[in-house]
């Protein structure tokens, strides 16, 4: 069950997961190696191009690393979403190209009972500091409509980010994290990427009455989402 793929475009080589695995695969030969660097739990990895690691999720609720050039894996990072460690489902990352941020998308997928699950948010860290367990350097943006993934402009000032609770793209300012516009769209919206000339989104959509399943809850995102913020325009 594949989740998620980045690239180190100087090694040629692409880190992609399974559910479970954590892999490395030569990308010029389609050869696969590596195919548990980092077995236990992985989805969607984000490679730092400045750092030289990747980033991924380590369960449902955590995040991890993983150093090509060493083979470690490791150390889990606590994600302080509303304030607490480790309570919220995470689904997206993404690494600014100066690998001086990282988003971290918390759609919040869990009834919202309290520590065992925060308000609809991302959060931006600074991986410029020293200590990446420290709850100072992640900056939580709350958005109720449910943010899910990133694309990031090129030069590293603009974030999109697609929303699984509500019919839209949120446009948010990259370094601040202040909402500039929303993005209509006619479906609740998953993936997304940006052309290199920034001048198209790719996005893929479900729809509103579509059903998701968690564990033992089964609900519609739209219901889930318990009713859309206002809609920013430009």
């Amino acid at each position: 069950w594949p989740i998620g793929m980045s690239f180190d475009l100087e090694q040629g080589i692409g880190y992609g997961s399974t559910i479970g695995i954590l892999y490395s695969v030569i990308t010029s030969s389609g050869q696969v190696a590596n195919a548990d660097v980092c077995p236990g739990w992985a989805s969607t990895p984000a490679f730092d191009h400045v750092g030289k690691r990747v980033f991924f999720l380590a369960s449902g609720e955590s995040l991890s690393t993983y150093d090509p050039a060493t083979g470690v894996c490791g150390p889990q990072l606590p994600h302080f979403c509303a304030g607490y460690a480790n309570r919220c489902t995470i689904s997206g990352l993404t690494v600014s190209s100066d690998g001086e941020r990282l988003y971290v998308a918390a759609p919040s997928l869990e009834p919202a009972t309290p520590p065992w699950d925060g308000p609809p948010s991302f959060s931006i860290w600074d991986l410029t500091a020293g200590d990446l367990d420290d709850r100072d350097i992640q900056t939580e943006i709350p958005d109720g409509a449910g943010p899910h993934q990133f694309a990031l402009s090129q030069d590293d000032s603009t974030l999109y980010v697609s929303m699984l609770r509500c019919d839209r793209i949120g446009v948010y300012d990259a370094i601040t994290g202040e909402h500039r516009y929303d993005i209509r769209t006619d479906a609740e919206t998953m993936g997304i990427d940006l052309s290199a000339d920034g001048t198209r989104l790719f996005v893929t959509q479900v729809r509103s009455d579509s059903a998701l399943s968690r564990g033992p809850f089964d609900f519609t995102l739209r219901e889930r989402a318990g009713g859309c913020p206002p809609f920013k325009k430009k």
